[in-house]
């Protein structure tokens, strides 16, 4: 239980860093064209820019998501085997995708930030990274468990 709750304490922390400064457009013709942003090819915009923006970027969509995982992660280790961890692993994916989607589809109604399906798909892949990487090193850590 306590994994849920430090994990939405670090979903408000990237929401806070991700949506900030809270300017949200509601005008239909302004989302209908930040939708079609959703329609690039991914890496379209890091491709365009500089190496050094791509990079720091991609490091930037990662490595904010990787606590999210590891939380989540460090919540389904202290459970035994049984039903409530197969629940648990369930509800914690469905988390680590649900929120980099809720956060891109918030971008685009903020006319500073650039959604992107690729920012998804690296955000989810941070999310994905922190939960198995926590779980590789716990069984590493423990080989007997």
């Amino acid at each position: 239980v306590w994994a849920l709750f430090g994990s939405l304490l670090w979903i408000l922390v990237l929401v806070a860093i991700f949506w900030y400064p809270f300017d949200f457009q509601l005008d239909r013709t302004f989302l209908r064209e930040r939708l079609l942003l959703f329609e690039r090819v991914p890496f379209y915009s890091y491709y365009y820019g500089t190496e050094f923006r791509a990079v720091t970027e991609l490091l930037h969509k990662t490595l904010f998501f990787l606590p999210l995982g590891a939380i989540l992660a460090f919540g389904r280790v202290r459970m035994p085997l049984s039903a409530a961890r197969t629940i648990y692993r369930l509800l914690a994916f469905g988390i680590l995708f649900a929120v980099p989607f809720g956060i891109e589809l918030g971008q685009i109604a903020l006319p500073e930030k650039n959604p992107s399906t690729t920012d998804l798909l690296l955000e989810i892949t941070g999310g994905c990274i922190g939960y198995f990487g926590l779980l590789s090193a716990r069984r590493r850590a423990q080989p007997g468990d």
